[in-house]
């Protein structure tokens, strides 16, 4: 069954950072997402997360991620229900620079390159931030808010690229049945 985007009532772009130690479940420093059609973009802090998502996840919804095994592994590291329909922009992307040099790499800086979009964070910053994250606690107060910042321009990324990656998407969002 092929599925269009008006056939859902909101897409959630969303992001997660978080910290890895091998064999371990990601623990969860922070969340990022932003919701259409209201157009509003929240960010919490990981004590502000509840036992439930902060969004829906039912089947009038479409989840768009980068990478979302990643997100997907957050909701379970929370206990959080997974969501109903999902589009992995990472895997598209990948489909459309098969066997094409791509100087930024396959990433959503990557992503935003070849499309000529803009990025809000130089790879250098993101880099150095993804290596801070992944240390793990404490954070300082301006840590938290650098990296909170940060985690909402990944949520704004994947809001310029979709439109960018709908055409490749035979009948624009597949459903997994």
């Amino acid at each position: 069954m092929t599925r269009n985007l008006s056939d859902f009532e909101q897409r959630i772009y969303s992001d997660f950072e978080f910290a890895t130690r091998p064999g371990e479940r990601p623990d969860v420093v922070c969340l990022a997402w932003h919701e259409w059609p209201s157009e509003q973009t929240h960010r919490l802090w990981r004590d502000q997360l509840g036992s439930e998502p902060p969004y829906r996840v039912d089947a009038r919804v479409l989840h768009v991620h980068f990478v979302s095994n990643a997100e997907l592994g957050c909701h379970l590291s929370l206990g959080w229900p997974l969501p109903v329909n999902v589009l992995d922009l990472n895997p598209v992307f990948r489909c459309v620079v098969n066997g094409r040099k791509v100087p930024e790499g396959r990433g959503l800086h990557g992503a935003l390159a070849y499309f000529h979009l803009p990025t809000l964070v130089d790879s250098k910053r993101k880099t150095e931030l993804q290596k801070r994250i992944g240390r793990g606690w404490p954070f300082t107060a301006e840590e938290r808010e650098e990296i909170l910042r940060y985690c909402a321009t990944d949520v704004d990324a994947m809001v310029v690229l979709l439109p960018k990656l709908l055409p490749f998407i035979d009948g624009h969002c597949s459903s997994p049945r």
